[in-house]
């Protein structure tokens, strides 16, 4: 995935979460100004989600949830002070392409004997 389609997907993310009347949607602002650019691994500390978070204004632990509520962020069940970036309403397409890939699996091992 680029930059520009996780941006497009991170607007859609912020519109429904915009709708819902939440306070603190600013973030999504510190988050694509000050994160996005400075971390280009695929995960990210609390701490210095935070730091980051912080250039733009008072981070706090709301403003974390509301990005993983939007779904910009999952947290590693591992180590709880660590985030995964994820992508949007990408369980659907996930789980399209799980069935795929078991249907292909299913039909490339099938003996043709039983025809």
């Amino acid at each position: 995935m680029f930059m520009d389609d996780y941006l497009k997907q991170m607007e859609s993310a912020v519109r429904r979460s915009k709708g819902k009347n939440q306070d603190c949607s600013e973030v999504f602002e510190w988050f694509e100004k000050y994160v996005l650019p400075s971390k280009l691994d695929v995960s990210i500390d609390h701490l210095e989600l935070c730091s980051l978070l912080s250039n733009g204004g008072d981070a706090r632990d709301k403003h974390i949830t509301l990005l993983m509520n939007a779904g910009l962020l999952t947290r590693q069940l591992i180590d709880p002070n660590m985030y995964w970036f994820s992508i949007p309403s990408i369980g659907p397409i996930l789980k399209g392409l799980t069935q795929v890939c078991t249907t292909w699996l299913f039909y490339s091992f099938v003996p043709i004997s039983w025809c």
